[in-house]
């Protein structure tokens, strides 16, 4: 038999002595150093969002799109039928600024709210000439790929208006789908040597390539035809037109290569609160302790 501890419960029990830390998350420092474009989606109603950069490429909310809660204060919410968010420079001309990095990260939060079916893809952020199709131009990323049930995540580039295909495309590796209902945060980075992606603060190692390898180097600047700048659409599909079924928050773009230390003291900043949960118990087989840290979201077992 058990015998009661001084608490009237038996010795074998687990007693949990510590909970929950909740805090807000931290405020945002980033270097500004190379900024682009920022789209924090702060605003609390209306049909435009500003550009926190320094180019002015402001942002017009279409058919129904909103601002809602999002990973930071407020972000974007879209209904995946119609909703996006047209990107201009200033005067509604073509947003030439982010047209212009040779190298550089694009960054941003997500959350999907259902998976995709046949023939959809959910686009995030597009730049290109507005034809979804070979021979066209552009830097897309998006989840899924025209397939039902992919979730996985695609940073694709066409570099001019002649190839049949893209000329760099990987995705987030062939076992490595997403899940409906959850915050990502994804860095696509380009740099001299080559590229490679980031996601919820980790390199994505296992990354697949369709097309090209990891030392292409094609970027914004690799646009024939920078024409439109959508975040959560791409029209004239072939397909049809897609569209982002969820929330979007703080995009980015650099024209500088944000180091992997960078990407992950970013995403700790970000995530939300509590960030740490730990447990701490008491019973027959000590002491355990629980702790899901930020960025590898790892379970230790002390004893």
């Amino acid at each position: 038999m058990f015998k009661e501890s001084a608490f009237g419960l038996p010795s074998c029990a687990l007693v949990v002595l510590a909970l929950i830390l909740v805090a807000a998350s931290p405020a945002l420092a980033l270097d500004p150093t190379g900024l682009v474009a920022q789209w924090s989606f702060s605003e609390t109603s209306g049909v435009a969002t500003a550009d926190q950069g320094p180019n002015a490429l402001d942002g017009e909310l279409l058919n129904g799109a909103q601002f809602a809660g999002g990973i930071v204060g407020n972000g974007l919410h879209l209904d995946g039928v119609d909703d996006y968010v047209n990107v201009t420079a200033p005067g509604g001309a073509a947003p030439a600024p982010l047209a212009v990095p040779t190298q550089g990260t694009i960054s941003m939060w997500f959350k999907f709210d259902r998976i995709t079916e046949d023939g959809e893809i959910f686009p995030i952020f597009y730049l290109g000439d507005g034809v979804d199709d070979a021979g066209h131009s552009s830097v897309l990323i998006e989840v899924g790929h025209g397939n039902a049930g992919n979730t996985r995540l695609y940073f694709i580039v066409w570099a001019d208006d002649a190839s049949a295909g893209p000329t760099q495309c990987f995705d987030s590796g062939i076992l490595n789908h997403l899940n409906a209902n959850e915050w990502y945060h994804f860095a696509g980075v380009v740099a001299p040597g080559g590229n490679t992606g980031y996601l919820n603060g980790l390199e994505l190692t296992d990354r697949h390539y369709n097309f090209a390898d990891e030392y292409a180097t094609d970027f914004l600047a690799d646009v024939a035809n920078p024409n439109v700048a959508w975040l959560g659409a791409v029209l004239n599909d072939p397909r049809g037109d897609q569209f982002f079924p969820g929330r979007i928050d703080e995009v980015l773009v650099y024209d500088r290569v944000w180091s992997a230390s960078e990407v992950l003291d970013y995403y700790n900043a970000t995530i939300p609160e509590p960030a740490t949960v730990t447990f701490l118990a008491l019973g027959a087989g000590g002491l355990f302790r629980r702790v899901r840290s930020k960025a590898t979201a790892m379970v230790d077992g002390e004893r």
